[in-house]
């Protein structure tokens, strides 16, 4: 028996009758663009989320149904750990009669499982390749892109990186400079005057992790024209300024300057080049300026240097140039717009003079595995010289001027140099010498100006003259070497190549002074001869007028 009931609804029940029409659109709300409103917008800074697109796992656990296993016979009968027990019995097991044909019968079993093709899959790679020379990629690429915050954009004189101990940099400092004139740079004063604007004179420290703005000012009252961190506390920033002054900021006691040299103990003009030098108490520092002063500094008593070193080319108006470069890590090298390099010798009070380069020595940076040899940037050129050794070992030649140069820390072959038009050039000379390994535009509108290389040999900053800054990453190739061997022996190979080239540079220049020796001894004899030959001369006409 089946038992139903059946409901009907009623009209009423379904709600009202839905109609479709087709009608034109309509304009509801038409906003028009305010120009006004643009002037309240404001750059949103940096904003951090996080979130997972991991799916979600559980974990259950359960207890299985418990296997029964068959043993041998035996471990059956052998219920002992004692070997000797063991092995009476197997042997008692190996002499019964159907032992053979029980072991027969498990080979006939097991053996098409053991004669499968196992074979390994040619196409699969079981062992990673070993790094060779050859496979190992040399490249480089821009990470990040700083600009100048401030409305009047400025040139960068110079980029630092902070130092860290055997990490990635994380931050970098940069100071401006105004590359205009006097005249045009009060032009420019009175027109922002009227817009309530001044021209900044601040350098900021950029983490690199962030460009929409710099991490920490360094408010001056002058334009900074270089600084350094200090080796011993990456917290103290030391600066030289245009009007000659040095000054020292200490990043935990604020944005402004804790202590400043007085004016008639410093430089006469602006401050070329500073220098972190090699100390026990980590404080030292010395200075060089376009005046011909060089300044020995201890940033714990920053009234007056301690030391004064002044370039005295009064004999030499040939030699009369701004010092525009500075090395100290072994003896103090100096470098003028002349193209000249002077070799110090602060107890003896010497100098000895270089022709290095037809422009100015824009850079001179000793070698970090090599102490003995050192290399140079200007013009066209980059060269390496030896101490004892007055002509260059190796030249490498560009078509655009070279304005930086910086030596890798990490690999004895490598350096980069950066180029006027904008052009990063990576050498490495131990996969050749003919040219770069690496080359790549930083900059398309505007021109280089400074660059450094950071701690870990994988990080490059580079600086232009519309106050952007580009921070480059290089690749593992250019860091380190292929394997530990690799890199003992392409440090005895750089050895190598620069003591053969010095020893060749020597050879040559004794070959030429021997000619020249030569050549003014055959000079002289044939000085004598000819006056010989005019006295005979004179002897012969006096007597011939006598005669008459």
């Amino acid at each position: 028996m089946e038992i139903s009931s059946v409901y009907t609804k009623q009209r009423k029940e379904f709600g009202l009758r839905r109609t479709v029409q087709k009608l034109e659109p309509q304009v509801l709300l038409e906003i028009m663009p305010n120009p006004a409103d643009l002037q309240n917008f404001t750059e949103a800074p940096r904003q951090d989320r996080s979130s997972s697109h991991v799916q979600f796992l559980s974990e259950h656990n359960f207890n299985t149904v418990t296997v029964e296993l068959k043993t041998s016979e035996a471990q059956s009968r052998s219920q002992t750990e004692d070997a000797e027990q063991t092995l009476r019995l197997r042997k008692k097991i190996e002499r019964e009669a159907n032992f053979t044909s029980t072991v027969m019968k498990s080979v006939t079993i097991s053996s098409p499982a053991l004669l499968l093709n196992n074979a390994q899959n040619p196409t699969s790679e079981y062992f990673k390749p070993k790094k060779t020379l050859q496979n190992t990629s040399e490249t480089c690429r821009i990470l990040a892109t700083f600009k100048d915050p401030e409305i009047v954009k400025r040139q960068v004189s110079q980029v630092v990186f902070m130092p860290e101990q055997n990490k990635n940099p994380r931050k970098f400092a940069v100071c401006y400079s105004q590359n205009l004139s006097q005249m045009e740079l009060n032009t420019l004063e009175s027109k922002l005057s009227n817009q309530k604007l001044t021209v900044s004179n601040n350098a900021y420290i950029f983490d690199i992790s962030n460009s929409n703005e710099p991490e920490f000012t360094l408010n001056s009252q002058f334009p900074i024209s270089c600084l350094k961190f200090s080796q011993k506390d990456q917290h103290i920033i030391l600066c030289g300024l245009q009007t000659g002054v040095v000054a020292m900021y200490d990043l935990r006691k604020g944005s402004y300057p804790i202590s400043v040299s007085e004016i008639q103990f410093s430089h006469k003009s602006e401050v070329s080049e500073l220098k972190i030098m090699k100390s026990k108490s980590g404080s030292e520092f010395a200075t060089v300026g376009a005046d011909g002063q060089i300044l020995f500094w201890d940033y714990r008593n920053m009234q007056k240097p301690v030391e004064n070193y002044v370039m005295n080319f009064e004999n030499d108006e040939q030699l009369q140039y701004p010092l525009c470069s500075l090395n100290l890590d072994m003896k103090v090298l100096a470098g003028s717009q002349s193209g000249h390099i002077f070799n110090i010798n602060k107890k003896t009070k010497t100098i000895d003079q270089l022709l290095a380069h037809h422009g100015a020595v824009k850079q001179i940076q000793r070698h970090f595995f090599h102490q003995k040899f050192f290399a140079t940037c200007g013009d066209w050129c980059v060269k390496f010289f030896a101490d004892d050794c007055r002509t260059p070992l190796i030249s490498f030649v560009s078509d655009s001027q070279y304005v930086d140069l910086q030596l890798s820390q990490t690999r004895p072959a490598v350096f980069a140099a950066i180029r006027r038009n904008g052009f990063l050039d990576v050498y490495d000379m131990f996969r050749s010498l003919s040219g770069p390994s690496v080359q790549i535009q930083i900059f398309n509108t505007s021109e280089a100006n400074c660059m450094d290389f950071d701690v870990s040999g994988r990080f490059i900053v580079v600086g232009g003259n519309d106050g952007v800054c580009c921070v480059c990453q290089l690749s593992d190739g250019l860091v380190q070497g292929v394997n530990p061997a690799q890199e003992r022996y392409e440090k005895q190979w750089v050895n190598l190549l620069f003591e053969r080239e010095s020893k060749r540079e020597k050879t040559l220049e004794m070959r030429s002074k021997q000619g020249n020796k030569v050549k003014k001894e055959e000079i002289q004899e044939i000085e004598i001869a000819n006056e010989g030959e005019i006295l005979q001369g004179v002897i012969e006409e006096y007597d011939r007028l006598l005669g008459e």
